[in-house]
């Protein structure tokens, strides 16, 4: 399925507590729950300067922690920019599953679980959700191929019966070649 144009891909505060109930009845509370916590065990003995070189890696699943159970539970703090970054990820989340097949929006479950395992790297979803995301908000078709089963690509975008194949990438030490020509 592709995503609509002109689809409303942001929310408002007021509105967070149903995108983030929303994504919990998705992807699992206790699913979720059982990622974090082996984070958390993989981090807790670690002295704050070592945990220092994991930089941002965790930062949802550390924000997360924040909205369940910190002072302020289930409330969004427009302020700080990681609570920010965690909810628009969430967000997001809600409207590419909202734009997959029931086929589709298993894979996307799965890859996310999958992500917030201690060895792996929730910013590659993240990064790809922003694509789809701005790309729906430029007006193509957005259709995410790969969880779809379209390709061995990640996003197809569609604008006036021209298609583009994008292979989305963060910086990693296996990135290899960004751009191909098939």
């Amino acid at each position: 399925m592709t995503a609509q144009s002109g689809q409303n891909a942001g929310f408002m505060q007021s509105a967070f507590q149903k995108e983030l109930a929303e994504f919990v009845g998705f992807v699992g509370g206790a699913d979720v729950d059982k990622g974090i916590r082996k984070v958390e065990q993989k981090l807790r003995p670690l002295p704050a300067d070592t945990r220092s070189l994991f930089g941002d890696r965790f930062f949802f699943h550390e924000q997360f922690t924040a909205f369940t159970c910190g002072p302020l539970p289930f409330q969004l703090d427009t302020s700080d920019l990681r609570a920010v970054r965690t909810a628009s990820l969430i967000a997001g989340v809600n409207r590419v599953r909202q734009s997959l097949s029931s086929a589709g929006a298993l894979r996307l479950r799965a890859m996310l679980l999958d992500n917030l395992q201690p060895d792996r790297d929730i910013r590659q979803i993240e990064h790809e959700i922003r694509a789809w995301t701005h790309c729906s908000q430029k007006r193509f078709g957005v259709t995410f191929a790969d969880l779809e089963g379209l390709g061995h690509f990640d996003l197809l975008f569609e604008k006036a019966g021209r298609k583009i194949e994008v292979e989305c990438k963060t910086i990693a030490e296996d990135t290899g070649s960004q751009i191909k020509f098939e």
